[in-house]
């Protein structure tokens, strides 16, 4: 229901006497914080972008099913909807309502400007599916189509029936940052000679260039190629129009259908590139759609990009821009899925966060989701003519655009108090020596220019251990060469030998070397998806050094290109292959393109970053795209609008993808795929499996034949018993070949499990064991639910364990004759705790302090702002913690909320504890708990009950601002926790941590800290991460889990978890199987309520293992 909330609960203040600092650092136990008591304001986040999704299906849902005149009809009926809308809800917030942009064809709804607490009363209203914040996006090809087999289709050698294509007829959309309209990439005639033919009719375009357009503008020209552009991102500061002031767009655009054209790249220090390049689909239509403001990409103007390209009647959207990390909350993920609908396929990239994994954009099952991989051409320089030192260094091959340098003497700038070299030397520093700098922080061509400012001659860059093997062609501001992390090293290591250190750079030479591609860039985005146990990336493509149309800097300066890495890079690559399988298989639907490209691309040619380790689904999806193959593809997979929302709340590995991915198979797990022939002919396909050692895949059938246009379904299962996982996915592929067809494959990604349940049941048993000797087994059974049930346990024996007689605790009795050990009896209710989530994207941190109109700073409070606490009483509300009805909450400067049973005069604030603990600080909701001292104005703190956080309830938030480290300034950080209280869509009691950022963990790591919650007395919580301080008054234990990530939200949800129930068995069996053997050992479980039968395994893997005394010779 509905609520009118008090603007501010008046209540007295009153304070303690203060706690000196210099008594908390000898004895931090003697007494209370200084506390206060402090009236809570009701406060709304300020006026903000909001994206309204309304109840009905937007255009594209039906304009595939219905007549012109139909379309147009529902178009009419939705704005009309939309406007009466703006009118209730004008009436409904007294003030008139002007959306910044309104959404029909792939999305039905807007976007407009709204406080928090309009926001809540929006959400509220009858027709609003979705209230979603508006979010900024980040942006995230000469050798390229050659590498992946483009002149198959272009020459028809790679399709059936051999007619050649290069994307005649086919329109890509590039939602980007506009595009450089007079470049010859984009003109009316290539430079192959081809004439562009416009589809839409000779004479008429799309957007600026429409007279019939909003947008119409004459000083944009367009053509037969580039036959429209429109602009959304003017609305936010901009005043170009769809011309792109970044470049990016235009490179996109040209590596996805640039024209035939002859680049020449100029690096700043001489060198010169001439090369005859074009992108994938060279004859493919392009229109342009300008949503970016510089480099920030608002949802707002790239949900309307993708309405109007969907409405404009692109066949491909080229997506190079981050988001996507909630496929059914993201608005412009809802909009990719409206658009598959209608027929566009969608190509995103995978995200520039890699290698480490988990780090992908655009999970959603409805996008082909691209990561970047090399290909075969490379710019190389080098290192050489190495003298002085204790050692001769062998020469050192690296990549660069650059004349060549020297000899000349060669210094590391680590030696001069920059290894970095983030700043600008003072000049003088050097005179013409070779500098070498370290990665990272910083653009790599930034930093040779800190180096030239110092007077440098020459520059090397050394990778870390982060960045590997990883490459880059960068042009510098002079003569330089980007060399690897072990190169890097080794040339450290001389340089600190000897003295007389001379080097030469041999200046860039480009060169063809097929060992040099296929290999993953060290920034592609890894899986696995944490959204759904769907696979991704889906694909990769090159994306490292690509060479493609660029911005022109200057009025009258000629067509400019430029080398730009990045999965923005290989997204573009993919568009255009799209393009041509669009035009050579016009029937085929966005899925089924998405899944010959798939099927057929190359996959055990990909390594990953180090150039030497094959690269795994989570890396590289299916593999790299081989056009040579694609439009062959003799099966395709289809899937539905219907199936893909199902799986929001079902079971996505249902979903009919080409790949396979399961993240708890425990003991077995399957799919299903339905398979369309492609083919003309009746064709036999056989199923068989590429798998590690004892992972078993089946197929039923195994074996079928198919006639043309016809459909074969395939249970998959996956038999995970015998896998030794060792706690890492399983990866496989399963593999359908017909003698005279292109064999087509997918990718499988297994995660063994060993319990159904894992809170309820679990077991375990040493990895390994040798024969004859003794495994000690424990196995813990829970009750999860709220009264007392009874119980019975089994747990039989496999062959290869023999019992030893009498090890059997907890009650277990064992029967020889069945080889069981069984136990049966009551068990009580669980106990109440909180399960934790991290949400994905993460809810941003909103500073109070920095609304328009600020709650007071806590801090103002205090005399000194140092081990504080301050009391709110939640008047006419409460909180439910642990069971126990809360109706006040104490914040404390210390980065936590307590309750009022939690500090019985006995707590040391400051002092983070492993929870739980039945040492005092309790009943403590603990979201960054650290010695902090946000005196002399080192941070804020604030509380308030808040409007807009969430966009439908009301929580109570606290967040502690760039508040320092006691003792040490330079450790920083700024979080909040939030607590439902009104319960209008979440749960009462959830809580959330948010992290915006902490300055150093390592330093945090060293302070000590705490993350997580507990009940009043101590006996009930979990820690989330947790690293010991050292002070007096602090309680060390074992250090566990780590400092959350900066963009960090964690959701804790009151549940059932157990623990105060739970009983633990024990017993011990002797090997008799042979090394080799894996013995699985199964416990089962059942209750008097519920059906199913609860089940956990163990492994061991029985074999001879060695140690051997390490022996060192000393003098």
């Amino acid at each position: 229901m509905k609520r009118t909330w008090v603007l501010i609960f008046l209540l007295i203040i009153t304070a303690v006497l203060p706690l000196s600092r210099a008594a908390s650092q000898t004895d931090k136990t003697s007494g209370e914080p200084v506390t206060a008591v402090a009236p809570l304001p009701h406060l709304s986040t300020d006026p903000a972008r909001y994206i309204i999704q309304l109840n009905a299906p937007p255009l594209a849902r039906v304009m595939g099913q219905a007549q012109p005149t139909a379309v147009n009809q529902y178009q009419q009926i939705l704005y009309t909807q939309q406007t009466a809308f703006i009118s209730a809800l004008s009436q409904e917030l007294g003030r008139p309502v002007e959306p910044l942009f309104r959404y029909t064809v792939a999305y039905n709804g807007m976007t407009l400007i709204l406080d928090g607490a309009e926001a809540a009363r929006v959400a509220e209203m009858p027709g609003v599916t979705a209230v979603t914040p508006d979010r900024e996006e980040i942006l995230l090809t000469d050798a390229g189509p050659a590498w992946i087999n483009a002149d198959a289709i272009w020459d028809g050698s790679g399709v059936p029936g051999g007619a050649p294509g290069k994307g005649e007829g086919v329109i890509i959309g590039v939602i980007d940052t506009g595009v450089n309209m007079d470049h010859p990439s984009f003109a009316a005639v290539g430079g192959d000679g081809y004439v562009h033919q416009n589809p839409l009719g000779a004479g008429n375009y799309k957007g600026v260039c429409d007279p019939g357009s909003s947008q119409y503008d004459p000083a944009f020209t367009c053509n037969a190629k580039l036959i429209g552009a429109w602009d959304f991102a003017d609305v936010y500061g901009e005043s170009d129009g769809p011309e792109d002031n970044n470049g990016h767009g235009s490179h996109t655009a040209g590596t996805a259908a640039g024209n035939v054209v002859t680049a020449t790249l100029t690096a700043p220090a001489g060198y010169t590139y001439l090369n005859d390049i074009s992108g994938v689909a060279p004859h493919a239509n392009l229109i342009a759609y300008d949503a970016c403001v510089t480099a920030s990409c608002p949802t707002s103007s790239l949900l309307a990009a993708v309405n109007q390209a969907v409405a404009d009647g692109v066949d491909v959207i080229s997506y190079s821009i981050s988001g996507g990390d909630a496929p059914y909350a993201d608005p412009v993920e809802q909009a990719f899925l409206a658009a598959n609908e209608a027929g566009v396929i969608v190509s995103a990239a995978a995200g520039n966060s890699g290698p480490d994994p988990d780090t992908l954009a655009h999970q959603s099952p409805w996008v082909m989701t691209v990561g970047a991989s090399t290909h075969n051409r490379v710019f190389r320089n080098s290192l050489t003519n190495f003298s002085g030192g204790d050692a001769p260094l062998a020469d050192i091959f690296g990549e660069s655009l650059t004349t060549g340098y020297g000899p000349a003497p060669i210094v590391y700038a680590g030696d001069y108090g920059d290894a970095q070299c983030l700043s600008a030397f003072p000049p003088g520093t050097w005179s013409g020596e070779i500098v070498v700098c370290d990665r990272g922080v910083i653009p790599r061509v930034q930093k040779a220019e800190n180096a030239l400012a110092g007077g440098a001659g020459g520059y090397a860059l050394a990778n870390t251990a982060a960045e590997g093997n990883s490459l880059n062609s960068d042009a510098y501001a002079l003569p330089g060469v980007h060399i690897t992390y072990a190169d890097g090293v080794a040339l450290k290591n001389w340089l600190a030998s000897g003295s007389g250190h001379v080097a030469q750079i041999g200046g860039t030479t480009a060169v063809f070397d097929a060992a040099a591609a296929d290999r993953m860039a060290a920034f592609s985005s890894r899986g696995p998806n944490t959204a759904m146990d769907v696979i991704k990336p889906d694909i990769v493509a090159p994306g490292v050094n690509i060479l493609a149309a660029d911005k022109t800097t200057q009025a009258l300066a000629p067509p400019e290109y430029g080398l730009k890495s990045g999965t923005s890079m290989a997204t573009p690559h993919m568009s255009g292959a799209a393009a041509l399988l669009r035009q050579v298989q016009p029937a085929w639907t966005p899925d089924e393109i998405r899944s010959a490209l798939m099927m057929t691309a190359v996959y055990d040619a990909v390594r990953k970053e180090d150039g030497q380790t094959a690269a795994d689904p989570f890396d590289r999806g299916a593999g790299r795209v081989d056009l040579s193959r694609a439009a062959k593809a003799g099966l395709a997979l289809h899937e539905t609008r219907a199936n893909y929302e199902a799986a929001e709340t079902g079971d996505p590995t249902t979903l009919n993808l080409p790949s396979l991915m399961q993240s708890d198979c425990f003991q077995s797990c399957g799919w299903t795929r339905t398979f369309r022939s492609a083919l003309s002919q009746t064709v036999t396909w056989t199923v068989t499996a590429e798998t590690p050692p004892g992972l078993q895949l089946s197929f039923t059938p195994s074996q079928f034949t198919i006639q043309p246009g016809l459909t074969q379904t395939v249970q998959i299962t996956a038999g995970v018993g015998s896998y030794p996982a060792e706690g890492k996915w399983a990866f496989a592929t399963m593999v359908l070949s017909s003698p005279g067809q292109e064999t087509l494959r997918l990718p499988v990604a297994i995660w063994k499990t060993y319990a159904s349940n894992p809170a309820a049941l679990s077991k375990t048993a040493p990895a390994y064991a040798s024969p004859g000797s003794v495994i000690s087994y424990t196995i813990t059974l829970d009750n999860l639910d709220a009264i007392t049930r009874t119980f019975r346990l089994t747990d039989t024996l496999p062959l290869g364990l023999e019992y030893i007689p009498g090890s059997a605790t907890g009650g277990l009795a064992y029967d020889a004759g069945s080889r069981q050990l069984t136990w049966q009896g009551e068990m009580g209710p669980g106990t109440p705790g909180y399960e934790v989530t991290a949400v994905t994207p993460w809810i941003p941190y909103v500073n109070l302090g920095d609304l328009a109109a600020p709650p007071p700073n806590l801090c103002g409070l205090f005399t000194n702002c140092d081990d504080t606490a301050v009391q709110f009483d939640l008047t006419g509300e409460s909180v439910t913690y642990y069971n126990e009805t809360l109706n006040q909450l104490f914040v404390s400067s210390n980065g936590v909320i307590y309750g009022p049973e939690g500090h019985l005069g006995a707590a040391c604030t400051p002092c983070p504890q492993r929870l739980p603990n039945g040492a005092e600080l309790n009943q403590v909701i603990a979201g960054l708990w650290r010695d902090m001292d946000a005196s002399n104005g080192i941070g804020q703190w604030y509380a308030a009950l808040l409007d807009g956080w969430l966009p439908t309830d009301t929580v109570f938030y606290a967040n502690w601002h760039e508040v320092a480290q006691a003792g040490d300034p330079s450790l920083t950080s700024s979080h909040a926790i939030a607590i439902v209280l009104d319960g209008q869509s979440e749960p009462d009691g959830r809580i959330y941590y948010t992290y915006a950022s902490i300055s150093d963990r390592g330093k945090l790591e060293e302070a000590g800290y705490a993350i997580g919650l507990e009940n009043k007395t101590g006996d009930r919580g979990e820690t989330l991460a947790y690293a010991p301080c050292y002070d007096s008054g602090c309680l060390p234990a074992a250090p566990t889990g780590n400092p959350p990530a900066n963009g960090t939200t964690w959701r804790l949800d009151p549940a059932i978890v157990g623990g105060d129930s739970a009983l633990t068995f024990t017993f011990q069996a002797r090997v008799t199987a042979p090394a080799g053997t894996l013995l699985t050992n199964q416990v089962q479980a059942s209750n008097d309520s519920v059906p199913e039968l609860l089940a956990a395994t163990a492994d061991t893997l029985v074999e001879y293992r060695y140690y051997f005394p390490a022996v060192t010779a000393g003098n």
